[in-house]
């Protein structure tokens, strides 16, 4: 009896086996499947793409674009028709404002209209200058930010000092410094990036 059980499992047990082996080869799951389908689109030609994903990243690109012009443009308007005095930090939200207003359009707006496309719609130059773009209005803000930060340590540390040099030309050299640093900073793009075919033979070309 005893034999006849380990019999009766080596039976049962062993062709079982080499049934989950044979099936395990064949059988993919659809996680499987998914991950094959990301590494063949990482490597080859990316057709399509999740429209329904697309459609809550455009929109959400989009809120944020008219809440960027928006906010801005009332800031710029309340610092024009204020009746007292223009002081350098309302000179610095003044730039600070122009150069948010610049990423909404030539950072936002334009991957916007990327996202609707899918696919790059220009040639190599407009691709670089785009590329370009986007980053010189980023770091133009952030360095705007730090030069007001800048200019408010010097007016709290040193006040006699800070008041001695309350000129606009000194504001003005400090927005022409975030710009030069912003330009120059972000040259490596034009390198980087250009307008090519996603993959050879595939007849796709994007940024």
């Amino acid at each position: 009896n005893g034999q006849h059980n380990i019999k009766h499992a080596d039976k049962t047990h062993i062709p079982f086996d080499i049934k989950l082996l044979e099936e395990s080869e064949e059988y993919v799951t659809p996680i499987e499947e998914e991950i094959f389908a990301n590494t063949t689109n990482a490597t080859g030609p990316q057709v399509h793409r999740d429209e329904q994903l697309a459609m809550v990243e455009i929109a959400v690109q989009a809120v944020i674009f008219l809440l960027a012009v928006f906010g801005n443009v009332c800031v710029l308007i309340a610092l024009r028709y204020r009746k007292k005095k223009t002081s350098r930090m309302h000179m610095f939200i003044m730039h600070l404002s122009i150069a948010d207003l610049l990423v909404a359009f030539c950072s936002i707006l334009s991957q916007l209209a990327w996202d609707i496309t899918f696919r790059f719609k220009g040639n190599d130059f407009l691709c670089r200058l785009v590329k370009y773009l986007q980053i010189v209005v980023i770091y133009l803000s952030t360095y705007i930010l730090v030069m007001t930060a800048f200019d408010r340590h010097r007016a709290i540390c040193y006040p006699m000092t800070n008041y001695a040099a309350n000129s606009p030309r000194r504001i003005n050299m400090m927005i022409g410094i975030a710009w030069g640093l912003s330009l120059i900073l972000s040259l490596p793009q034009v390198f980087i990036f250009r307008y090519t075919e996603i993959s050879p033979g595939s007849g796709v070309y994007d940024c």
